[in-house]
């Protein structure tokens, strides 16, 4: 019974691996450095079903562009993402062609809005910290292509709920 148990285990493994198939397989030739690669975040467009996908390592953000048939319509990458900004938390879209990636700091008390724009082929980071001092990072959601960050007060029960919009500065 033990060995009929394990054998029907070890089928339903195989049958499982057989059934993915890989959507899009590229090299990141926009990487010139040896850094290791830090983070990854898919982005899919709500509005036009494309993908993006943003690569992090030790200096540079990548971004790459997708059609709905996973062809790659652009790529691009950031000349100036600050090694104080290692974290990757939330993403928008501004319009088809501009993504917006949102990177913190280890502590999650210093940010920053990498714009990438993709008709323009050029990218822009801009920082921003909360005007509160006592303002802590709880946890973001993108919801139709806008990237809401959640913050509380210390030692308060109140949230403030902040919509980023591209590089603007984010107001409650």
């Amino acid at each position: 019974m033990r060995k009929n148990f394990i054998a029907l285990c070890l089928s339903l493994v195989c049958f499982g691996m057989n059934a993915q198939k890989g959507l899009v397989e590229f090299e990141n030739d926009l990487k010139t450095s040896k850094a290791s690669i830090k983070q990854v975040i898919p982005v899919v467009n709500q509005k036009n079903d494309d993908l993006s996908l943003f690569i992090v390592d030790a200096k540079k953000v990548y971004g790459y562009l997708f059609n709905d048939k996973f062809e790659t319509i652009n790529k691009l990458s950031s000349n100036d993402r600050s090694r104080v900004y290692r974290t990757l938390i939330g993403y928008s879209i501004s319009d088809d062609t501009n993504y917006n990636i949102y990177l913190a700091d280890k502590k999650k008390k210093r940010f920053a809005a990498l714009n990438f724009s993709f008709d323009s082929n050029s990218s822009t980071l801009n920082e921003f910290v909360f005007q509160n001092p006592n303002e802590r990072f709880v946890q973001t959601a993108t919801i139709n292509n806008t990237c809401y960050l959640v913050t509380v007060i210390k030692e308060t029960s109140i949230f403030l709920v902040y919509a980023l919009n591209g590089l603007d500065k984010p107001k409650p």
